[in-house]
């Protein structure tokens, strides 16, 4: 198993819960459950004031996923920098992955 999966595998991170939404749902449920299938297949077409609403539920919803990206690779920077000595952040230090997340520490 690659040190990225273990990782994956001893912090899960999880979706906050929201009242009304189901945590298991994925985002295009979440975001555009309001809109009837030929909205969801041919959004371009969408005018006025659906084409707005859309918009923003899909800025929203990159809003989020980004959230949830950085929100995930900053537990993950954590558990490197307070456990130097593990194996498998010795392991972590030699992928793609765990350089990108110390490259960002050294950045800030």
């Amino acid at each position: 198993m690659k040190p990225e999966e273990k990782l994956e595998k001893l912090y899960e991170i999880v979706e906050p819960m929201e009242f009304g939404i189901d945590p298991n749902a994925n985002y295009q449920q979440r975001f555009f459950s309001k809109f009837n299938s030929s909205e969801k297949m041919y959004p371009k077409m969408l005018k006025g004031q659906r084409k707005a609403l859309w918009d923003r539920r899909y800025s929203e919803m990159e809003n989020l996923i980004e959230t949830r990206k950085r929100a995930k690779s900053q537990v993950h920077t954590n558990f490197m920098l307070s456990n130097p000595e593990l194996e498998l952040v010795k392991d972590l230090h030699n992928t793609p992955y765990g350089k990108e997340l110390m490259s960002e520490v050294a950045r800030n």
